[in-house]
C-alpha cells in the first residue's frame, strides 16, 4: 500500500511543479492576455479538485 501512495505523491509533485514552471515561463514571456487568466486559474483549481477526490476516494 505505501508503494502506491508514494507513485500518487510522486504524480501530484510533478503534475504541481510542471504547472509551477509553466505558470513561471508564461508570465516571464508576458505573452499572456489579462482575459485569459481566469480560464487558467479555473483550470488549476479544477485539478486540484479532481486529484483531492481521487486521494480521498
Amino acid at each position: 500500500m505505501f508503494t502506491l501512495e508514494a507513485v500518487i505523491a510522486g504524480g501530484v509533485f510533478l503534475v504541481v511543479l510542471a504547472v509551477l514552471a509553466w505558470s513561471l515561463l508564461r508570465r516571464h514571456a508576458r505573452t499572456t492576455k489579462r482575459s485569459e487568466r481566469p480560464r487558467v486559474e479555473a483550470f488549476y483549481v479544477g485539478a486540484l479538485a479532481a486529484f483531492a477526490v481521487f486521494l480521498v476516494t
